[in-house]
């Protein structure tokens, strides 16, 4: 292999590395990207190949193309075409007769696939490009001749349409019905650049076809300038040709071959050339290092990478800054180091922190808990209330006369007071009765909100047991199940119109919904959210499938993470996991036709609950993280052209076990009713015990203060007694009473 400097003007050898493909001629090729080349077909003096090969300039190195189908026929004299890394191969012969199938080789998914197994024409030695109209891929074919030779005089389209295909001629010409031509294909004309025609004559003129109105313009050069099987390069406003065969009064040479590299340029003698791909008028400059050639612009580098090559074609030709540097600017032709402290993975647009706080972690429903120690507490304090305010409340009656002696209309305990023996039962209110009534209800309003604390808040026991989920008996459903991705360093362009990119795509198999909603969000200028929302989800296998397919033309993500999260039967709860990928090195990329599988186990969950305060018999699942990540395709900086788009697959196991959680009611109405009923009676027994008891202590006590009484008022009689007949002066109603003198007596 050769290649040819068009700036500097000369050609150097190419030590080809990798898997090389055998000698061979009449093979079909195509430069999908400036770096990249495809090759299919052939043939040597003994073999007719069918093999494919993918060469990077980057690398100067071949790789062999495999195919999970069976592929077209081996053939040589075929053509290629391409769109997006689609490669189409149509025509083409053997040692026996011509082709008229179409294929396709998806370079992504690394298949073959039959376009059209029988198209109209077979032809061979002819030349093709792809196109879209309205999104649709179309396929041209020009020039070449059937299996005898005779000419192809028309200019075919096919559209491939998804499962068929729209056969059509744009334009018939005798100027169009040259074999083993050279094209050269421009914005606004297509060129046929000589050939031969019926395999004897060959042409020394140059053929110019509008590509819209098919408006045909021929120049002609002298007799013998023609070559036919040669090549040509479209280069600012000159075709440079190499090679070919030669022909002697434009007769065809048979088996001859040449090394002459001839050059068209404009002139009055020669056709108007317009600019190639790559350059731009008025004079057909070259698109500059840092920028790339898109519909007759020069568009600058995205940031994150750079160019050093002028005339680019395509963005991808905008090569991704290295690990370790970047590029925060437009038009780069080179990277920056990235700053200390920082980490720049492949492909970065600025230095950022090192990561951290991305690592594996799940959140799963806790056990219910009851709340005993919230209820103890609270009844314990509003028994002290409850005591507290009996304590003010019997300093209020005892210091305020009048409500001692009111209170006993509210006594309740009138059965209950005690009675002398050998007496008749006498039913009487007592003021003591009445203020043991007031602590009977104070104790009564503690005891009854405390019961219903208990009731409400400590009257549940949750039980959970793991089972076989085939002995659940329902179908197990997850209200909602989201898939939560962040892709950082990301390529694309993530949205359109705030709406996800129309190429980020979603794939499920084995699953089950009613409903999927996608949203994308671009949360930082490389970074990029994709949400995946499902509602009334379900799997139905033991394996089920959610694949991202972010097929945007330069989708790729320097890591991301990933995060599952279901709804949980256990009500207002739910289960997730959060898993970070990572390349093996900052020197990769995700990008590749491989997904990386992330694998999370589903556990089928159940909950019951005897309480009307959930809903009984809902549905859910648990996550858990399952086996260790497959790291998919990765692409370092010289590889990345060789790639294309980014997919990740999410592979959910669903367990043989299953989580049921049961919520049981420890007390019924019933039984609250009835312990409440009991407590307050028995708070009212007790109660009216105590208030016995003290009403004997009383009336004991009483009883000992009239003796004391009694006993002080017989000594105050005793005195009035002894002054009576004393020597004291006692004064009584105003009057004096002088004892007797002794003389008196």
């Amino acid at each position: 292999m050769w290649k040819y400097d068009m700036i500097n003007n000369y050609w150097s050898f190419v030590s080809m590395q990798g898997t090389v493909p055998s000698p061979r001629a009449s093979f079909s090729c195509i430069q999908p990207n400036g770096e990249t080349m495809i090759l299919f077909g052939g043939k040597d003096s003994t073999n007719v190949y069918g093999d494919i090969y993918a060469y990077s300039a980057d690398q100067d190195a071949w790789i062999t193309l495999d195919s999970s189908t069976v592929g077209p026929a081996p053939r040589y004299d075929s053509c290629i075409s391409q769109d997006s890394l689609q490669f189409y191969i149509i025509g083409g012969q053997n040692v026996q007769n011509t082709f008229s199938d179409i294929w396709n080789y998806d370079y992504i998914k690394e298949k073959f696939n039959p376009v059209a197994k029988f198209i109209s024409f077979s032809i061979k030695k002819h030349k093709c490009w792809a196109n879209k109209e309205n999104g649709v891929v179309v396929i041209n074919v020009i020039g070449g001749s059937t299996f005898e030779d005779y000419p192809n005089y028309n200019w075919y389209q096919v559209k491939i349409l998804e499962d068929s295909y729209e056969e059509s001629i744009k334009l018939s010409s005798a100027y169009l019905g040259y074999s083993d031509i050279a094209l050269a294909v421009a914005e606004e004309h297509f060129y046929i650049i000589f050939g031969c025609i019926w395999d004897k004559l060959v042409t020394s003129s140059v053929t110019k076809v509008n590509l819209v109105s098919g408006e045909i313009t021929v120049f002609s050069f002298s007799d013998d300038t023609g070559v036919y099987g040669h090549s040509v390069c479209h280069w600012k406003d000159t075709f440079f040709i190499f090679g070919g065969g030669k022909s002697r009064n434009n007769f065809k040479i048979k088996n001859s071959a040449s090394n002459d590299f001839l050059k068209i340029e404009n002139s009055e003698s020669s056709p108007k050339i317009e600019c190639g791909k790559g350059t731009i008028l008025p004079d057909c400059a070259p698109c500059n290092a840092g920028e790339y050639y898109q519909d007759n612009l020069c568009i600058p580098c995205p940031k994150g990478r750079f160019s050093i090559n002028p005339a680019s074609i395509g963005e991808e030709q905008c090569i991704q800054c290295a690990a370790g540097t970047f590029s925060d600017k437009e038009g780069s032709t080179y990277c920056l180091d990235c700053s200390y402290g920082y980490f720049c993975p492949l492909g970065s647009i600025k230095p950022v922190q090192a990561i951290t706080g991305f690592a594996k972690s799940e959140s799963h429903p806790g056990i219910y808990i009851r709340k005993t120690n919230f209820v103890l507490n609270t009844v314990y304090q509003m028994m002290i209330i409850a005591c507290l305010a009996c304590g003010v409340v019997t300093i209020g009656i005892l210091l305020v006369k009048n409500l001692w002696v009111k209170i006993e209309s509210i006594d309740l305990f009138v059965k209950k007071h005690p009675n002398d023996l050998g007496l008749p039962v006498v039913l009487r209110k007592t003021s003591l009765g009445g203020l043991f009534t007031i602590f009977f209800l104070l104790l009564t309003l503690a005891t009854l909100i405390g019961s219903i604390l208990t009731y409400h808040f400590d009257n549940i026991t949750e039980i959970k047991s793991l089972i076989p989920s085939i002995m659940l008996n329902y179908d197990i459903k997850a209200s909602f199940f989201k898939v939560e991705s962040i892709f950082y360093t990301y390529g694309g362009v993530c949205l359109v119109n705030e709406a996800c990119h129309p190429n980020i795509k979603v794939a499920f198999q084995g699953l089950y919904f009613t409903k999927m909603i996608k949203t994308c969000t671009k949360i930082e200028e490389d970074t990029c959210k994709i949400v995946i929302e499902f509602s009334e989800f379900y799997v139905d296998s033991s394996q089920s499938y959610i694949t991202l397919q972010l097929e945007e033309k330069n989708s790729y993500a320097g890591y991301f993470t990933i995060n599952t999260t279901s709804s949980s039967s256990i009500p207002e709860s739910f289960s997730s996991v959060f898993i970070p990928v990572e390349p093996p090195s900052y020197e990769y990329i995700f990008k590749g036709s491989n997904p990386t599988l992330i694998y999370f186990k589903l556990i089928p969950s159940l909950f019951t609950s005897q309480s009307s305060r959930w809903k009984d018999l809902d549905t859910g699942y648990h996550l858990q993280s399952d086996k260790d990540i497959t790291i998919g395709s990765v692409a370092t900086q010289k590889m990345i052209k060789m790639h294309l788009y980014l997919y990740v697959q999410i592979v959910l196991s669903k367990s043989e076990s299953g989580l049921n959680t049961q919520r049981i009611i420890n007390n019924s109405l019933f039984s609250f009713v009835s312990g409440l009923l009991g407590s307050i009676f028995g708070l009212m027994s007790s109660i009216s015990s105590v208030m016995a008891m003290t009403e004997i202590f009383a009336e004991r006590y009483y009883k000992k203060i009239k003796l004391e009484k009694n006993f002080q008022n017989a000594l105050i009689k005793n005195k009035m007694l002894k002054c009576e007949f004393g020597n004291c002066i006692i004064k009584c109603r105003n009057k004096k009473v002088l004892p007797l003198s002794e003389t008196e007596d």
